[in-house]
């Protein structure tokens, strides 16, 4: 996938379908994940290390640091920065959980309307409520907090 990516320039899109017609089972956001993944050149990353610290792991690297580099910089593909900036308009994304199953809220985008979503994805939940409303009510709570210097 790396030299795919790094040496052919393809779309995570083609990615995918190669994998997949290799016999790999895996969904097409995973192939992000593993492309964004410092693990594959021997960096290893953990939410209890301190902010952006990063160790060098022991292990033998897949690819080299330089072609993960290349992989991730996002001058590099403009897909990587349209995903960066698409959701931009979900600032709750990641905190939002749904009143009525507890389950997180995933955010998206309907071109049709051209607006973003929030909603629920739990089977029979149907919550599905703008971003522009969740933000003023978001925005709203915060007025009322006052934080002491």
């Amino acid at each position: 996938m790396f030299h795919l990516r790094g040496e052919r320039k393809l779309e995570v899109s083609e990615i995918y379908q190669i994998v997949r017609n290799k016999g790999l089972n895996v969904k097409e956001k995973y192939c992000y994940r593993i492309l964004e993944n410092p693990f594959y050149c021997g960096i290893i990353t953990h939410g209890l290390l301190e902010e952006n610290e990063l160790i060098k792991g022991i292990h033998e690297p897949l690819v080299t640091e330089d072609l993960w580099l290349k992989v991730n910089d996002p001058n590099y593909c403009r897909e990587y920065r349209k995903l960066e900036s698409e959701y931009d308009h979900l600032a709750l994304k990641g905190f939002l959980k749904c009143d009525k199953c507890g389950k997180n809220l995933t955010g998206y985008y309907k071109k049709v309307k051209d607006k973003y979503y929030y909603k629920c994805n739990t089977k029979g939940c149907r919550l599905n409520v703008s971003n522009v409303i969740l933000d003023n009510k978001f925005n709203a709570l915060l007025s009322h907090i006052s934080i002491p210097e």
